[in-house]
C-alpha cells in the first residue's frame, strides 16, 4: 500500500532531523585526514595535485589575464592618445586619397571593435565573478527561504552579496555605457568634396586661333569685364594638354557621383557648328570666345537637395530640369552617350527674348571632354577628447578589474564544482530531504517521484534570461530591419533603385548622400551618440547571450554528473581528483567564436551607421589652403552594411534558439544555476563511510545511493557506487 501524503510528510520530516543532527555533529579531525589519505592511496590521486598558491590558479587566474588584457588595451589606448595628441594636426591621422582613407579608417574601425570586445568579455567575466556568492551567503540566504545563482552572470544575487562587491560589479557595468557609445567614433573619416565649374566649348577652344579679349559680359550690368581666373586657368589648361581627356561615356561615369572627390573642372567639347548662332550665352564671354554654357557646381548642392533625384543637375541641363529625373536620365546617357548635350537658359535681350526665358540648345552632341584631376584632401580625424575620455574610462575599468584579481578576499562559488564541494564537505540543514530538487520547483520538502523527463539544454535557464536575450535580440533586428526598410522606401519615393547592384554601388559603409538622415542634430557629438546608441544596446546582447549560453553549458556540465565520474571542476586550487579551470561556465570553444562575433556585429554595426563629416572646398581653391566654405556633420547609413548585421544577427539568434533544443544525457534532473537544487543534491547516505570532504576530492557521480523497495530512495552525488533513477519512484533524503 502507497504511504499517505501525512505519512510522507512526517518521513521527510524525520530524514531533516537526522541529517541536521549529522551535519550539527560532523567532526573535522584526524579522522578525516585518515580518511583523505585512504581515498588518495586507493583511488591514485595524483599528488601533484597538492596547492600551491590560489593567487594565480582557478578565477582568479581568468581574472587575473582579464586585468592583463584591459591593461594593455589602457596602453594602446594611451599611447594613440598622446602621441597623435600632439603630433597629429588638428587631430588629422591622414590626409590624402579618399579610398585610402577609406580602408585606413574601416581597418582602424575593425581594431577598435576588438579593443572594445576585450573590454567588455573581461567586464562580463569579472561581473560574473563579483556576483557569485559566498557560503555564507548561499547559507543566509536559504535560511530566509531564497535561492541565489551558481555559475552565472546574476543580477538578482546582488541584494545578498557583499556591498563592496555589488558595487564593484554596477561600476564595472555602467563603465562599459559611455565606453562602447564614444569609442567607434573616436576616429572617423572627413570626406573634402571640391567645387568645380563646367564649360561647354566649340573644337576651336581648345585648338583654334589663340584667344586675345579674355573679356565677358557682366550678367548683373551688361559691361564688358575680364574673365575670371578660374575660366582663363580652365582656358590655358585644356589647351597645353595638362588635363585628361575622356571619352563621353567614361566623362559621364566619372562626373555621375553623388560625391565628387576625384576630379575638379570640366570642358566639355562639340564642334563649333553643333552649338547655336551667336546669341547673348556665347556673347557673355565674348565673341569668338567659342564658350556655349557654364556652370558652377557645388559639392554640396547634391546633399542638401531635397530630393536626390535632383541630383546632377547640370548634366541633365538639355532637358527640362524641373521635371527631370537626373539619374535616370543619366543611366539612358550611359547606355547611349553619343545623345549627351547640355543646354542653356537666356532671358536677355541680347538673346532676343525681349525678357523671356528662352532654352538655348546644343545641335549635336558631346564629343569627349577634358577634365582635371583632383588633389584629394579626404581625413581619418582623431577626436582627441573622445580619445581621451574613453581612456579614462578603460583606466577606471582595467582598476577595477585589477583590485577585483588581487583583492578581492572573499572566496565565491564560482562554478558548479565550488558549490558541489562546498556542500559535501558542509551539508546544509535547510535542503535535506530535497534530493530531487530542480530549478523550476526548488523548495518542495515532499519525496517526489521521478517521471524520467526528457530535457532540453533551454530548460536549464529561466524564461526570464530567455525572453530577454532573445527579445532584446529580435528587437535590435527589427529596429535595424525597419531602419533598412525606411531607407529602401525612401530611396524609391525619389526614384532611386533599390536593386542589389544598385545597393552595392552606394557602397559598404561608405559616405552617400541618398543615404544621409536630414535632421537639426549638426554637432559632432551629437551625431556620435545618435550613430553609437546601437553599440550600447549591442554590449547588453552581447552580456545577456552570453549568460544564456552559460547558464544553458552549466546544466549540461551537471548532466554529465549522472552518466559520468569524474572530479569536480573548481576555481580554487585543485585537491585530489578535481579539476582546474581557466573559465568559469563558458569553455574557451564556446567563448572565443562568441567574442569574435560580437566583435563582428559591432564592427558591421560601425559601417551600418555612422559618422559622416563632409568639407565643401570653394572651386577657386583647389589645394584646400583655406578653411572649407561648408562643412556638414550628420549620421549616414549603409543598406549592404545593415544587410550583412542582419544575416549575422539573424544567424545568431537562430543559432541561440537551436543550441537551446539539443537534449540532455537521460536520467538526470535539471538544476539550473540553483543553489538550493545543487545544495540539495549533495547529501550523503548515512551509511556512506567516507566524509564529504573526501567525497569533493575524489571522482564522483549523481545517481541513487539508497534504494527501499517499495519505500522512498534517496539520490546525490557521491564517490561510491550509484544507481539509475526508476520511473514512478519516490525519492528524498
Amino acid at each position: 500500500m502507497s504511504p499517505s501524503k501525512h505519512q510522507l510528510s512526517h518521513l521527510s520530516a524525520w530524514l531533516r532531523e537526522i541529517r541536521a543532527f549529522k551535519v550539527s555533529n560532523r567532526h573535522h579531525d584526524d579522522q578525516e585526514n585518515t580518511e583523505l589519505q585512504l581515498l588518495t592511496s586507493t583511488m591514485g590521486a595524483d599528488p601533484k595535485a597538492s596547492p600551491t598558491s590560489s593567487r594565480v590558479q582557478g578565477w582568479r587566474f581568468g581574472a587575473i589575464n582579464c586585468g592583463i588584457g584591459t591593461a594593455v588595451v589602457l596602453l594602446i589606448n594611451f599611447i594613440v592618445t598622446v602621441a597623435y595628441g600632439i603630433q597629429a594636426r588638428d587631430g588629422i591621422l591622414f590626409s590624402g586619397d579618399c579610398d585610402q582613407a577609406k580602408q585606413i579608417n574601416s581597418g582602424l574601425h575593425l581594431v577598435i571593435n576588438a579593443l572594445s570586445t576585450i573590454l567588455l568579455s573581461s567586464s562580463n567575466y569579472c561581473m560574473q565573478c563579483l556576483s557569485a556568492p559566498t557560503r555564507k551567503e548561499v547559507d543566509a540566504a536559504h535560511a530566509d527561504r531564497k535561492e541565489l545563482d551558481i555559475g552565472v552572470l546574476s543580477m538578482s544575487n546582488l541584494l545578498r552579496i557583499s556591498r563592496k562587491r555589488a558595487v564593484i560589479w554596477a561600476l564595472l557595468g555602467l563603465s562599459s555605457v559611455p565606453l562602447h557609445l564614444f569609442y567607434n567614433s573616436a576616429v572617423y573619416l572627413s570626406i573634402a568634396v571640391p567645387d568645380y565649374r563646367v564649360i561647354a566649348v566649340g573644337e576651336s577652344f581648345v585648338s583654334g586661333d589663340p584667344i586675345t579679349n579674355f573679356t565677358m559680359i557682366d550678367a548683373m550690368t551688361d559691361k564688358l569685364i575680364a574673365w575670371d581666373t578660374e575660366t582663363k586657368t580652365m582656358y590655358e589648361s585644356a589647351r597645353d594638354g595638362s588635363y585628361d581627356r575622356l571619352e563621353t561615356l567614361d566623362c559621364i561615369k566619372a562626373y555621375a557621383q553623388m560625391v565628387q572627390t576625384k576630379r575638379r573642372n570640366l570642358v566639355l567639347v562639340a564642334s563649333d557648328n553643333k552649338y547655336p548662332e551667336s546669341t547673348g550665352v556665347l556673347l557673355k564671354y565674348g565673341l569668338g570666345s567659342h564658350i556655349f554654357w557654364d556652370k558652377d557646381f557645388r559639392g554640396r548642392d547634391n546633399i542638401q537637395v531635397e530630393e536626390t533625384s535632383k541630383a546632377f543637375r547640370w548634366m541633365c541641363s538639355s532637358v527640362n530640369v524641373i521635371d527631370a529625373n537626373c539619374p535616370v536620365e543619366i543611366a539612358q546617357f550611359k547606355s547611349a552617350p553619343d545623345t549627351w548635350t547640355v543646354g542653356a537658359f537666356c532671358s536677355d535681350a541680347l538673346c532676343g527674348s525681349s525678357g523671356s526665358v528662352v532654352k538655348m540648345q546644343m545641335k549635336g552632341p558631346i564629343e569627349y571632354c577634358l577634365s582635371e584631376r583632383a588633389e584629394q584632401h579626404c581625413k581619418v580625424q582623431w577626436n582627441v577628447s573622445i580619445a581621451a575620455l574613453v581612456t579614462v574610462l578603460n583606466f577606471f575599468k582595467a582598476g577595477l578589474i585589477v583590485y577585483t584579481a588581487l583583492y578581492t578576499r572573499e572566496q565565491p562559488l564560482m562554478t558548479l564544482g565550488d558549490a558541489l564541494a562546498s556542500f559535501l564537505e558542509t551539508e546544509d540543514p535547510t535542503t535535506v530531504g530535497m534530493c530531487l530538487a530542480s530549478k523550476s520547483d526548488p523548495w518542495q520538502m515532499v519525496p517526489r517521484q521521478w517521471v524520467g523527463t526528457k530535457y532540453k539544454w533551454k530548460d536549464a535557464t529561466t524564461k526570464t534570461r530567455q525572453l530577454s536575450t532573445f527579445l532584446l535580440l529580435s528587437g535590435c533586428l527589427g529596429a535595424v530591419a525597419g531602419l533598412l526598410a525606411w531607407g529602401l522606401r525612401w530611396l524609391s519615393d525619389n526614384e532611386q533603385s533599390t536593386s542589389f547592384s544598385a545597393l552595392i554601388d552606394i557602397g559598404f559603409g561608405t559616405t552617400d548622400p541618398r543615404t544621409v538622415f536630414r535632421s537639426a542634430i549638426s554637432s559632432v557629438i551629437g551625431n556620435v551618440l545618435v550613430a553609437n546608441i546601437a553599440q550600447v544596446i549591442l554590449s547588453f546582447v552581447y552580456l545577456l547571450f552570453n549568460g544564456l549560453l552559460t547558464a544553458m553549458l552549466l546544466g549540461y556540465e551537471w548532466s554529465t554528473y549522472a552518466n559520468h565520474r569524474k572530479g569536480l571542476r573548481v576555481s580554487t586550487v585543485r585537491e585530489g581528483y578535481q579539476r582546474s579551470t581557466f573559465f568559469l561556465s563558458l569553455p574557451y570553444r564556446f567563448a572565443l567564436p562568441l567574442m569574435a562575433l560580437s566583435g563582428v556585429l559591432h564592427w558591421l554595426v560601425s559601417q551600418s551607421i555612422f559618422l559622416v563629416a563632409m568639407e565643401y572646398y570653394s572651386v577657386t581653391d583647389p589645394h584646400a589652403k583655406n578653411p572649407p566654405n561648408f562643412t556638414q556633420n550628420a549620421c549616414g547609413y549603409s543598406p549592404t552594411a545593415i544587410v550583412c548585421a542582419l544575416v549575422v544577427g539573424g544567424a545568431l539568434l537562430i543559432a541561440g534558439i537551436g543550441v537551446g533544443f539539443v537534449p540532455f544525457q537521460p536520467g538526470v534532473n535539471v538544476v539550473g544555476s540553483s543553489s538550493v537544487a545543487i545544495s540539495a543534491a549533495c547529501h550523503l547516505p548515512m551509511s556512506q563511510e567516507l566524509e564529504g570532504k573526501a567525497v569533493a576530492r575524489g571522482k564522483v557521480k549523481w545517481g541513487v545511493v539508497e534504494a527501499e523497495e517499495g519505500g522512498v530512495g534517496h539520490c546525490a552525488v557521491s564517490s561510491g557506487e550509484v544507481g539509475p533513477l526508476e520511473v514512478g519512484q519516490r525519492y528524498a533524503g
